[in-house]
């Protein structure tokens, strides 16, 4: 009987140790995870502080590393509040386009389809599962355009400084 219960608590402590100390997954390395520079606040929490609709998915590259892409919007009046060149993304829209045919004053156009633009984003992050570290790797910058007289180039700098503003 003794040796019954030992059994027991050596099975039972077992499977607590394991379903404690699991392997975190790629994702919550990376949403859990702290940028250099950015060391306030994880990447999950500004991600979903700075963008709408975000979804989190793993894959492989044909090396064989394990990435973790994070997907989503960005609203368009965010984006021209911090300054990023919006324009090119909404020039060719219908409504911009049916507004500006009828005025002769732009900016109540601009304004008006800024308020209603939902801006996809795209970023990337490469993942050793083993050091659970991460890096990003990959920044869609087209959303991300700084205006020109700014002088200011587009880089996943400024980037980030957004999300973490």
């Amino acid at each position: 009987m003794a040796r019954k219960v030992f059994s027991l608590i050596c099975v039972t402590a077992g499977l607590v140790y394991v379903g404690c100390y699991r392997q975190p997954s790629a994702i919550d390395i990376v949403k859990n995870g702290l940028l250099p520079g950015y060391t306030a606040v994880t990447v999950g929490t500004a991600f979903d502080r700075t963008f709408q609709n975000g979804n989190w998915s793993t894959f492989q590259t044909n090396e064989g590393q394990t990435m973790v892409e994070f997907t989503g919007t960005v609203k368009g009046s965010a984006l021209d509040k911090a300054q990023f060149n919006i324009y090119p993304l909404i020039e060719h829209s219908q409504d911009y386009l049916k507004c500006a045919a009828r005025t002769e004053n732009f900016k109540p156009c601009v304004e008006s389809v800024t308020n209603h633009l939902n801006v996809p984003v795209d970023f990337q992050f490469s993942v050793n599962l083993e050091r659970r570290a991460f890096d990003l790797r990959f920044v869609d910058l087209k959303p991300f355009s700084k205006y020109q007289p700014d002088n200011q180039l587009n880089s996943q700098d400024a980037v980030l400084a957004f999300v973490y503003r």
